[in-house]
């Protein structure tokens, strides 16, 4: 029994680090750095699985408008198989990102729900996230609010406004080097043809 409590402590240990953007690919990489999430997300989906690929495609997804998508590969990577469990193992990481595409699919009770279950419930994303459907609550009709608020059932089709950055990296993203490196209007600078020798 020992044994497998120990392993489980493992697997949730090195779950919930950071992992090295270094394991990414550096044109992938880049399209992340720049904010061209649907083109990263195209390259990710050709690369072999790997706990940082899923995750890190997972939030492309999000943030290039693929919600259904995001949904679905997070429930894959949170949940037991066949069930509607969450893994033991899940990083917190991990929970938020899964909580954040169930929202963004209309669901703000299935995120709350996830949420609760975090670790650090204070952290950054889950009090955004908590805040943003608070605030939603508060424009729904008298009805309406007094169900969500008894029930928790949310209108069908539910767009709960969101005014920060869409998931979590499960690393860190270097933003200074990236803005030295782009020009006084934000846009990349255009690519040119390379000089040839005479």
């Amino acid at each position: 029994m020992q044994t497998v409590v120990n392993a489980v402590s493992q697997r949730q240990s090195t779950t919930q680090e950071n992992l090295s953007s270094d394991l990414l690919p550096a044109p992938i990489l880049r399209l992340i750095e720049l904010g061209k999430y649907a083109e990263a997300s195209d390259r990710l989906q050709k690369l072999p699985r790997s706990p940082l690929i899923m995750e890190t495609l997972g939030v492309c997804l999000m943030r290039s408008n693929q919600n259904t998508l995001a949904v679905n590969l997070f429930r894959r990577l949170a949940l037991n198989p066949g069930t509607t469990v969450i893994r033991m193992d899940a990083s917190d990481g991990l929970r938020v990102n899964f909580a954040t595409a169930i929202l963004l699919h209309g669901s703000p009770s299935g995120a709350l729900d996830i949420l609760q279950d975090l670790q650090d419930r204070d952290c950054l994303p889950a009090v955004r996230m908590k805040a943003a459907i608070q605030q939603w609550a508060k424009g729904l009709s008298f009805w309406r609010r007094l169900d969500w608020k008894w029930n928790r059932i949310e209108p069908a089709n539910t767009q709960v406004p969101i005014d920060f950055e869409l998931g979590e990296f499960p690393f860190t993203i270097p933003h200074a080097k990236v803005a030295a490196e782009l020009p006084s209007d934000g846009k990349p600078p255009k690519r040119t043809a390379p000089k040839l020798a005479a």
